[in-house]
């Protein structure tokens, strides 16, 4: 079931290639059997268990046989807890060699489930951590854009902030939302500044 599905699942415009594939085909499965809650739980729990180096490591190893790539299988899924729809898919990538890909199509899938749902991610960069007034300010300008205050399915897009400290854009903020990025930093402003200089001389 899950094997037909990947060659002919349509994906959204957000995703692409082989993980979007493999997303859009897990997400459209759980979809239709009113599993996406329970199934997106465990995608995460397997999320933070195969993010750590080793697991990592074990599983984009190329040299590992079906064998090996099951016995992996089979222990994530004991971590996690049985769920059919996760386990036939975590087979799926088995057989078909792409346990490798698991952290991109769970992207993916956050991504197709987000659009779904009418949650918008946004991210706000700065070189210390903003304060509390700040980041609402922030805030109440993404609502306000078109990203946000737009209807999905006659209701109104969430948004979800995320605050990251990056000591290396030197000041003011990067902001990401929607797959745009709106860079205000002084790093960013100092390299458009040597751009001009170097074009003038």
């Amino acid at each position: 079931m899950l094997r037909t599905i990947v060659r002919r699942a349509s994906t959204s415009s957000k995703v692409h290639g082989v993980s979007g594939t493999y997303a859009s085909s897990l997400f459209n499965i759980a979809l239709k059997r009113s599993q996406l809650p329970s199934v997106a739980e465990r995608l995460a729990k397997l999320e933070s268990i195969v993010t750590k180096p080793a697991i990592s490591a074990t599983l984009k190893n190329p040299t590992l046989s079906h064998g090996e790539r099951s016995a992996v299988v089979k222990t994530l899924q004991e971590q996690v807890g049985p769920d059919e729809t996760v386990g036939n898919f975590l087979q799926l990538l088995v057989e078909n060699n792409r346990l490798g890909l698991f952290s991109a199509i769970y992207e993916d899938f956050v991504t197709l489930s987000n659009e779904h749902s009418g949650v918008v991610t946004a991210s706000v960069t700065s070189a210390k951590p903003l304060d509390a007034k700040s980041l609402r300010r922030i805030e109440t300008v993404l609502r306000n854009s078109k990203f946000v205050s737009g209807k999905t399915g006659g209701t109104q897009n969430q948004l979800q902030l995320e605050s990251i400290v990056n000591p290396d854009i030197k000041g003011g903020v990067i902001v990401e939302i929607d797959d745009k990025t709106i860079d205000l930093s002084i790093a960013s402003k100092i390299q458009k500044l040597n751009k001009l200089l170097e074009e003038d001389i």
